[in-house]
């Protein structure tokens, strides 16, 4: 008997192409796989099929004959035979063909045949034909056809089978062995046919060669489907080699490297992993009539009356005994050893009657012992004993309600290391033989008490207990003690396989299901769907010896009876799908999104699906060819107007998953008119019937905005973004976008609609979820998750004992919403990035946004203020020693005079050292821990220090109060001290003021004079330079005269002059003393001065000074929110490894609970003018909205109430029509309908609330041109002041 197993045939020649892939398998690509799945990308490699080498393999063939010039005329590949027939001629001579047959594995030469006087077009073909090789040969006008092992075996070319004789010498094009009967030749182009009468194509020998002439002619034919196949990788149909249909690969020549053979898979990896193969006998099929039964992985068939065993591992068939009894003891063995059928004298050994082995009984387990096997009664170990379980449980402390429910149960490691009991409906018990003790599982639910488990797996690594039963398998969770999955089926018609961090069921009924845990808990459920089902086809038989090991399943035609074909499959664990040999890895797909709960995969496509959704939330295309490949590498290298017009035929074959390339997105992710033009054609489709069309092109590889972001191309940006707000709006895409927040924020780019997009924030509706509380406080918190929707089962676990509940039950409650935020790479990841970024923006816009708000406040609020409260707390006490030493030392020094005898005397009255010194002591303390603080940011900042302008002071004020420590003990002359102590009052206030930005009431007045300062420095240059003009000009008028008045300054005189004047502070004592011209002009230019001065300029301060409050007035929040941002950075920045790992401080996701409708968070983003204008679109627009709701409710209603009328009717009618005759009836219904309907119109308010609609329709539009023209003048107004 025949089958088609998996190939023994070694390819030596493969091996350094295998190494090479396996080194590039050790350069690991940044991927957003947890460390759960990092075996995917240690043991398998995902394909790039837009690099030409990874889907086709090579070797190199070196052919060449010594000091003579050889060309190749073709290369047949022989896998089957271990051969490659290479033909060929010498030094340019066509028509003498040399023919060599070297072996495959040493590519040694075995054999050469020289062929002479064949037409220069000609060539050698090979067919196979019932398992033997025949060569078709032209010599003149004759074709030969002969086989191989005559030609291997030196035998004349005399000895063919069939002469074929044509008209005359011209070209020998093709040749096709039909059927045993004809045979198909295609000479001079055109096709013959010719048949063989009598005796059939096996029988022929060189007894009885025959000899054809033409007998019918056709049309030409050049075209067959195998060829089609090779022409999606190349159109050089001359190359091909060879079609190896064991291994499913085609051979070719490479065009350019002719001395370079290639070869590519041409099965999927759906169609290799579940591949069934005809079972055959004698070369026939094999027929239900013919099968016996199965024993473990032996088939046992009838065969001319004989017992046949196939061991279906290795494919060995042996002959069972010829007497029956002798058969039956034989299988007896089997079932027992699996050694005896390959002992040589299995016959011999078998016919002795089978003595089983006797067991002690003992009466305990050691942790040395060893579990071998178990029945119904006893567990089975090493050395030939044998424990009774009913017994030996009695040692333990817990209950068992039945008996016959127990089995060995395997750990992690695939070791039988303990005895499973399922003592109650609540409770499983086990013996750990390695730690003797009895434990337990004590379930949540009861589970119905199945009698006979058959053998269980614990896995207390992934947190699993996995038991199979007679009827059925079952998973529990051993973190929440909860059944997860009860699969259905007979023993025999399930297979486990248990691997990394999966489970792996094949089941008749539910397809392929791969169990992926992580933590502890299921994180991905795939199931290749109905993968096990064939159409004409039923599973028949199904054995699987242990888990992890092969299964074998046995199936037969469902259209006849006896006479139904039988066929098996070999079944492994999925991971066979990575090959990748074969197309289409459709299981890598299944990974590329992290939150894909569910995923089912079909020949055609791959369906995700999150957590407790039944709607399908995106999928992949996957069915795809050589040819489309070629077409994705071909496409990209067109002109755009090509492209385009490509598309615009056939745009949905591009949206087909490539790896490599992805989809058309992927293919033209640089260049934006294509895209564009994309955009454009699928804006008109319907989005749940695209596919996914933004994703990385591997797994480990990067996606079109992943690209685009790198490269800067902020257009492209901004387009692919556009593309997945709208077909791909679900938290489950929002990883795509996830990872580049911050560099889109670096970029500038408007992330507005993002922000209020699904994608990075989920607002909770869970039923766990109050919507309505006592407790209207509003609270942020960290929460750590796998998977965002497992937050629907978390709120006690974030709010319990943080709200207040109320006691009285007539407290007034508040709406309450609640929103996650789905940023973990961004929060959690890159912890110290999104903030720096936030800082360093210029747009105000990304503090306006909730999400961005709420990640402030929780950074702010865990972290952030009460570092900065208590940093606070300890500089006033620096303040308050300081301001205390301040005025003692000013109020000690003061001069005072006393009367004695009449007379007034100067006393100098000395302050009391010791109260200075502790004063000094106090703040230098507290300056102490201040230069700490600062000198470990400039250790972690380093250059960065100085790049922030409160440092300076910071560092200033330590350096100036040391300075004034040591002048007022050293120092005598008090006018260097004055100086010291006025520049220590300014550092010390600005410092406070930097202080003071912790609350929210001084935050946005810091920041306004801030700003106010920082619109006026352009203005101040300018003001200077004008001062210092009108100063020049008043020093020449006044020919530098002293004025009293300026004592001291006197150099400096005429410019505080002209500064008084701006600020309206005349001097006017010196004018009349000028001469008759001097004071005219003087006059002129005091009066120039004043306007210039106090009028144009002081005014122009005020209009500065108004527009910098106004602005910072309509973004007060953001304003303080971006302070908040400033202050957490430099906080961060002290973090050490521990801190930027705590979940604490950066977990990957955050809650936010908000009273709903809040003025204060609503009202909060606008001030002022904008405010109102804000408020009163608000308003208008829910009023508006409020009133086409009820209006369309009203037409709902007329319609429900039409709807209802017109089923009476219907109703009435069909009475009608049971008791009068059906002549006319139609005409008479139709009538009566048509009269019914008008008077149920008549009868209501249709008229009236059509033109209530109509009414509502103009409203409508109006409201949205009063909005529209509302925007255009907002953003005129924001454009203005930005200016």
């Amino acid at each position: 008997m025949d089958m088609n197993i998996d190939s023994d045939i070694k390819q030596p020649l493969l091996d350094v192409d295998k190494n090479s892939q396996s080194q590039s398998n050790g350069v690991k690509c940044k991927t957003h796989l947890s460390k759960e799945y990092q075996w995917i990308l240690d043991n398998h490699r995902e394909v790039d099929y837009s690099k030409n080498e990874e889907r086709i393999k090579n070797f190199t063939f070196k052919f060449e004959k010594a000091e003579r010039k050889v060309d190749i005329v073709q290369i047949i590949m022989l896998i089957h035979r271990d051969l490659i027939l290479v033909e060929y001629y010498y030094d340019g001579n066509r028509n003498t063909r040399q023919f060599d047959f070297i072996n495959f594995q040493t590519l040694e030469l075995k054999k050469t045949i020289c062929q002479n006087k064949s037409d220069y077009r000609s060539r050698i073909f090979h067919k196979v034909f019932n398992d033997v090789d025949y060569l078709f040969y032209q010599v003149d006008q004759f074709v030969y056809l002969m086989k191989l092992e005559d030609s291997i075996e030196q035998r004349e070319a005399e000895q063919h089978l069939i002469e074929f004789e044509f008209d005359g010498c011209y070209p020998f094009v093709y040749a096709y062995i039909i059927d045993e009967f004809n045979i198909m030749i295609t000479y001079n182009d055109y096709t013959f046919i010719f048949k063989i009468d009598g005796t059939s194509l096996d029988q022929i020998n060189q007894s009885n060669q025959k000899n054809f002439q033409i007998r019918d002619m056709f049309k030409n034919s050049k075209t067959f489907e195998t060829i089609d196949l090779f022409q999606n990788i190349t159109d050089e149909v001359e190359d091909l080699i060879e079609i190896d249909t064991i291994n499913k690969r085609i051979y070719y020549r490479d065009h350019q490297l002719k001395a370079q053979v290639n070869h590519f898979n041409y099965q999927t990896n759906i169609s290799a992993y579940y591949n069934i193969v005809p079972l055959q006998k004698q070369k026939q099929q094999l027929r239900i009539k013919d099968f016996d039964r199965m024993i473990k992985n032996y088939f046992i068939y009838n065969q001319d009356q004989k017992k046949i065993i196939l061991d279906l591992t290795t494919g060995i068939t042996k002959e069972g005994q010829e007497d029956m009894f002798n058969f039956n003891n034989s299988l007896v063995h089997l079932l027992n050893s699996d050694e005896i059928f390959y002992n040589e004298n299995f016959n011999e050994v078998t016919k002795r009657e089978y003595q089983p082995i006797e067991h002690d009984l003992v009466n305990d387990i050691s942790s040395q012992d060893i579990i071998m096997k178990n029945d119904d009664y006893y567990i089975y170990l090493n050395g030939n004993r044998k424990v009774k379980w009913d017994d030996f449980k009695q040692k333990s402390e817990f209950k068992f309600n039945k008996s016959s429910t127990f089995c060995i149960m395997y750990n992690q490691f695939n070791e039988t290391q303990y005895i499973f009991d399922q003592a109650t409906e609540s409770q499983i018990v086990y013996f750990d033989i390695q730690n003797q003790k009895f434990d337990s599982i004590d379930l949540v639910e009861e589970e119905c008490l199945t009698i006979y488990p058959v053998k269980a797996m614990l896995n207390e690594l992934q947190g699993y207990l996995l038991v199979k039963y007679y009827n059925q398998i079952r998973i529990f969770s051993l973190k929440n003690k909860k059944l997860i999955k009860e699969i259905p089926n007979t023993i025999d018609e399930n297979s486990v396989f248990i691997k990394n961090n999966y489970i792996q069921i094949n089941s008749k009924i539910a397809g392929t299901t791969i169990f992926f845990f992580k933590n502890q808990v299921v994180d991905k459920i795939i199931t290749i769907n109905r993968a096990l089902e064939f159409e004409n086809l039923n599973l028949y038989e199904s054995y699987q010896r242990d888990f992890n090991q092969q299964t074998f399943l046995i199936y037969k035609g469902t259209d006849k009876d006896d006479e139904s074909e039988m066929y098996s499959m070999t079944l492994n664990s999925f991971e066979e799908l990575f090959n990748e040999e074969y197309l289409n890895q459709v299981i890598f797909p299944a990974f590329h999104f992290d939150n894909a709960y569910k995923v089912i995969i079909n020949s055609s496509n791959v369906q995700l699906y999150m957590e407790g959704q039944q709607e399908m939330t995106g999928h992949f295309l996957t069915d795809i060819t050589d040819q489309l490949i070629k077409e994705y590498r071909e496409v990209s290298q067109m002109s755009n107007e090509v492209i385009i017009r490509e598309l615009q035929l056939s745009i949905d074959k591009y949206l087909k998953f490539v790896a490599g390339f992805g989809n058309v997105f992927g293919i033209f992710q640089n260049n934006l008119i294509v895209l564009q033009s994309i955009t454009k054609q699928l804006s008109v489709r319907e989005t749940q019937s695209l596919p996914i069309l933004i994703c990385q092109n591997r797994i480990s590889g990067e996606s079109p905005l992943d690209f685009s972001i790198n490269n800067n191309q902020q257009k492209i940006i901004n387009l692919i973004l556009s593309i997945i707000l709208k077909y791909q709006n679900n938290i489950l895409f929002n990883q795509l976008v996830d990872k580049n927040v911050c560099d889109l924020i670096k970029q500038q780019i408007d992330l507005q609609e993002y922000f209020k997009s699904k994608l990075p924030i989920y607002e909770i509706l869970h039923q766990s979820f109050p919507s309505q509380h006592h407790d209207d406080s509003e609270l942020i918190e960290g929460i750590n998750l796998d998977k965002p929707l497992q937050i629907n089962e978390k709120y006690n676990e974030i709010f319990s004992g943080k709200l207040e509940e109320s006691i009285d039950c007539n407290d007034p409650v508040v709406s309450i919403e609640y929103y996650l935020i789905n940023l973990p790479v961004t929060i959690r990841t890159n912890q110290q990035m999104l903030m720096n970024v936030l800082s360093e923006s210029e747009k105000s816009e990304y503090f306006e946004d909730l999400i961005i708000q709420s990640i402030i406040k929780f950074k702010w609020n865990t972290y952030t203020k009460s570092f900065y409260q208590n940093r606070f707390f300890i500089y006033l006490i620096f303040m308050a020693s300081f301001i205390f030493d301040i005025f003692y030392s000013a109020y000690a020094y003061q001069n005072t005079f006393e009367t004695k005898d009449g007379e007034q005397q100067h006393v100098n009255q000395e302050p009391n050292m010791q109260v200075k010194v502790l004063t000094k002591i106090i703040c230098s303390i507290v300056l102490f821990y201040f230069l700490i603080y600062e000198l470990r940011q400039i250790r972690v900042q380093k250059l960065e220090y100085f790049a922030d302008g409160w440092n300076y002071f910071d560092f200033s004020h330590i350096l100036a109060y040391a300075a004034f420590c040591v002048l007022e003990f050293t120092v005598q002359n008090q006018e260097s001290l004055i100086l010291i102590k006025i520049l220590v009052i300014i550092l010390s206030f600005m410092k406070l003021f930097f202080f003071l930005r912790i609350y929210d009431g001084f935050s946005f007045l810091v920041q306004m004079m801030a700003g106010v300062f920082k619109d006026l420095k352009y203005f101040m240059m300018f003001f200077l330079i004008i001062i210092l003009q009108f100063g020049m000009i008043f020093l020449v008028l006044f020919k530098a005269q002293e004025i009293p008045e300026y004592n001291g300054v006197n150099k400096l005189a005429y410019f505080l002059m002209a500064f008084r004047i701006s600020s309206g502070d005349f001097y006017l004592d010196e004018y009349q003393n000028q001469g008759e011209v001097l004071v005219i002009i003087s006059w002129i230019i005091w009066l120039i001065a004043v306007m210039t001065l106090n009028i144009v300029f002081m005014n122009f301060i005020i209009a500065v000074i108004s527009e910098s409050y106004d602005r910072v007035m309509q973004k007060l929040v953001a304003e303080s929110y971006k302070v908040k941002s400033h202050m957490i950075v430099e906080r961060e920045k002290l973090f050490d490894q521990s801190d930027l790992e705590s979940l604490e401080y950066f977990p990957p996701y955050i809650v936010v609970r908000r009273p709903l409708n809040s003025e204060e968070i609503e009202g909060g983003l606008w001030q002022g003018f904008i405010k109102e204008i804000n408020t009163n679109i608000t308003t208008a627009t829910v009023l508006s909205k409020t009133e086409i709701i009820q209006n369309l409710q009203c037409v709902q209603n007329q319609n429900q109430q039409n709807r209802q009328q017109l089923d009476v009717l219907i109703e009435q009618n069909q009475s009608q029509s049971q008791i009068t005759s059906n002549e006319g009836f139609d005409e008479k219904f139709t009538k009566m309908i048509k009269q019914q309907l008008d008077q149920a119109f008549e009868n209501s308010d249709f008229n009236s609330m059509k033109t209530e609609v109509n009414g509502l329709n103009t409203k409508v539009l109006r409201i949205q041109d009063d909005i529209e023209f509302i925007k255009s003048s907002l953003t005129q107004i924001l454009q203005k002041q930005n200016q």
